[in-house]
Parts: structure tokens; sequence; C-alpha cells
């Protein structure tokens, strides 16, 4: 179940759309405006097949956008909304699909009832390129991009740019404006079945946060850059004294059924990215906090994990030297690390 989704209570004859979900607690709308909360158990989704036979809501695209597009089909389908008494305004989800166990398929997942104009594009190296753009229809999914976990650091930020727009009147929503940058501590926790796709992989939904209802628009004015420039300033100044630097622990076990529990699922190459990304945290960490030595327990196994780690320590610039810590304790399978003194 996910946020978007069309459910009937299991015991009543109401239907409303998910707005919330926390924990097993699903909030629905069943009247505009009016939200109540119901116990995940005592929800069905209702079906695409209903929907299209009784055409009492806006049916769940089968197809993605790119496939129905300009077709009189998906012409249709985007006036639908206006036909339901509620209107599912949140839905909106990145996913990364698996095709292998190094390439993931990137898709932008419609799952509301709004009709969305997108562009999405990304930055890498400083150099910022265009991605993907287009115009999603409610309950429809475009594929953006394929990406390599084996380059999971390299993937760069990526910037998403939608627009809502459906028949008739409504209040006018400020534009989703949303730059993402993914790292596995988060990443990897992210499996579940995708919205529409019905496929499992790690999924995202952008507009969570999001306030969709509109705020008065200013009229135009001339705009002083000066102003502007200090007013960013001032903004960033402010975001950088609240940053708190959290001590690591002196001996931090890299061993990913310390780091992950749930684990199960995860590739080797998805492993591997995860235990690096959590290495490079801590040793940022360390230094940022003014540790003098931090000991990183990798184990033995291949060889690929403890490789990688002291490559990194050779040629950080904050690192006096490193070596194999307590061989008598860990054996081959832990590296101590120096830190320069600041």
């Amino acid at each position: 179940m996910n946020i978007g989704d069309r459910v009937r209570l299991l015991h009543d004859h109401m239907e409303g759309v998910v707005v919330k979900i926390q924990g097993n607690i699903a909030e629905v709308e069943i009247e505009e405006g009016f939200i109540i909360p119901v116990a995940a158990n005592e929800l069905v989704l209702i079906a695409k097949e209903e929907n299209q036979y009784f055409d009492t809501t806006p049916p769940k695209a089968s197809k993605s956008a790119k496939e129905s597009s300009g077709s009189k089909e998906a012409g249709q389908r985007q006036q639908g909304g206006d036909k339901s008494p509620l209107y599912s305004y949140k839905g909106l989800y990145l996913a990364f699909i698996p095709t292998n166990d190094r390439l993931y398929q990137l898709y932008l997942i419609n799952n509301t009832d709004w009709t969305t104009p997108y562009a999405v594009s990304k930055e890498q190296n400083g150099n910022h390129m265009g991605v993907a753009g287009g115009v999603l229809g409610a309950r429809q999914y475009a594929r953006l991009d394929e990406v390599n976990i084996e380059q999971f650091d390299s993937w760069g930020i990526y910037y998403f740019q939608v627009l809502f727009f459906r028949q008739g009147y409504y209040t006018l929503p400020h534009p989703l404006l949303r730059k993402l940058q993914f790292r596995a501590s988060t990443f990897f926790k992210a499996l579940q079945m995708a919205p529409i796709l019905d496929k499992e992989g790690y999924v995202f939904q952008l507009d969570k946060d999001f306030q969709w209802k509109a705020t008065e628009w200013e009229a135009s004015r001339p705009m002083d850059a000066q102003q502007i420039i200090h007013s960013l300033l001032k903004q960033d100044q402010a975001e950088q004294s609240k940053i708190a630097v959290e001590v690591p622990e002196y001996e931090v076990d890299l061993h990913i059924e310390k780091l992950l529990p749930n684990h199960k699922g995860m590739s080797p190459d998805a492993i591997f990215a995860y235990q690096l990304d959590v290495f490079e945290r801590k040793l940022d960490a360390a230094i940022a906090s003014g540790m003098s030595e931090i000991i990183f327990i990798h184990g033995v196994g291949n060889g690929k994990l403890r490789d990688a780690i002291q490559k990194r320590a050779g040629r950080h610039p904050q690192v006096e030297f490193f070596q194999d810590a307590h061989k008598e304790k860990f054996g081959y399978g832990a590296t101590l690390i120096k830190l320069k003194s600041k």
C-alpha cells in the first residue's frame, strides 16, 4: 500500500485515498478534507479492473507514459480525475528496479490523479546534464535512467522539477522541486514494492513533505541581486551552524550483519558499496571530531574491502599512516588509521 492508492474499508462501504502511512496505521481521505485513521489490515486496494469496468475512478495505467502518449485513451485518462469526488494529490515516487546484480532502471511513478509535466537532470563532477523530460498522466510511469550499482559513489546529484495539472477549476500548486544525492546508508533501507510497476526495488517518495496547496502568489517586482546574495549567504551560514559532529566509536565493525541486520536480498556489490559508505562517513567524523586514530574491522574474506579501505586511506590528505591493527586480536581483519593532528 502506498500514498495515493485508492482503497475501500474492509468492514464498511466507504472508499478513499491514502494520504499518509505511519507504521500500521494509514490516514484515508474519505471526503474532501475529511481524513480518518484506519489500521492497514482493515483496508483493501481498489482493483484496476474494477475502476475500468465501473468507470468510477480514474483507471491506473498499465502502460508507460511513452507507450501511451498521443493516444486517445491517454487523453481520456488524464481528464478522468474530475469525475471522482476524491482526488489523489500525493504519490510521486522514484523507483530503482534491478535488471541484474549490477544494473538498475530508474523510474518516475505518478500514483496520483494529476497530470504531471516533469524535467529531470543531474550534476556530475561539476557538470550539469539533462536526463529526461515529458508528461506523466495519472497512474503512469516513465523510465528515466540506467545506473550501475558498482558506480554508486559517482551517480551524482539528481534534480527533479514537476508541475501539476488537471482539467477544470483547482487550486494552483507551486512546482515540486527536489534535489537528491543518494547515500548507501539510506538507499539500501528503501527496499519495497514499487506502486504501478508492482516490482520490488528501492523506492523513494518525492512529494512526501511537499505542501501542494498554493500560497499567495506575489506580484512581480524588480530583484535586488545584492540582497539575494546576502540572503543566500546568511541562510548557508545558518545551516552550517546547525551541523553537529558525532564522535564515532574507536573500533568500527564493517561486517554487514553488524551494520544492517536486515540485509537479505542485497547483492554483493550493494553490500560492498554500503560498507564503503559507512567507512567514509566514520572516517570523516573521526577527522572532524579531532580523534587521533580509528580502527576499522573489515574481516579477511577475499581482501576486496580491506584493499579498498587502505587505498582510500593512503590517498586521504588527513591520514598520517595506516597499518594492520592488533594482529594478535584481529589477524589481518582490521586496519588502524592514524590521523594527522590539527
